[in-house]
């Protein structure tokens, strides 16, 4: 069964996830402003709309500290196949971004996860974002966890979005 297709239940799986596609980059060292402003005009041109959407995020502490995180989305796993790709999108990609990368890194896709998130609805300029580990079998404890936070986010309406995204790996999705 693909993304898009409904299940036994009838509901179609596209309301079920939304996904982001992340690609880990540096840019070379005294080109960071130069590489934030390629990638911020790329986006401009080729990235405005859903579920194309471009972002640029900059990992400030932990083991990519010093990377930054160029995404697309929210989108599900299908959308992927019509993706500005070749042609004139390369070609700006090409000539306007990569002569500032000095390396690229990872490429992850993460699944939004409603139950667990909670924003008041206004953008952010600056996102907070955890990574973490489940352990095996504690996936209903955290579950359950998280839902409690959601709830007394929404309760004292705090002003911080909490979206929480996992990797698509630990997600069930039939792609």
């Amino acid at each position: 069964m693909w993304a898009q297709e409904d299940d036994d239940d009838g509901e179609s799986d596209e309301l079920k996830y939304m996904m982001v596609e992340l690609n880990y980059i540096r840019p070379k060292i005294g080109s960071e402003k130069v590489f934030i402003e390629a990638v911020k005009k790329h986006n401009a041109k080729y990235h405005t709309e859903a579920p194309y959407t471009g972002f640029l995020w900059y990992i400030r502490t932990g083991e990519n500290a010093g990377w930054f995180v160029w995404g697309m989305g929210p989108m599900i796993f299908s959308d992927l196949d019509d993706a500005p790709g070749e042609g004139a999108h390369m070609e700006d990609w090409a000539k306007s971004v990569v002569p500032h990368v000095a390396q690229y890194g990872h490429v992850e896709n993460w699944v939004y996860k409603d139950a667990w998130s909670y924003s008041d609805g206004k953008s952010n300029a600056k996102q907070i974002v955890w990574i973490m580990d489940i352990q095996d079998g504690k996936r209903d404890q955290f579950d359950a966890f998280m839902k409690s936070v959601t709830c007394i986010r929404q309760k004292k309406k705090n002003s911080r979005a909490g979206r929480v995204h996992l990797p698509a790996r630990d997600e069930k999705l039939r792609w």
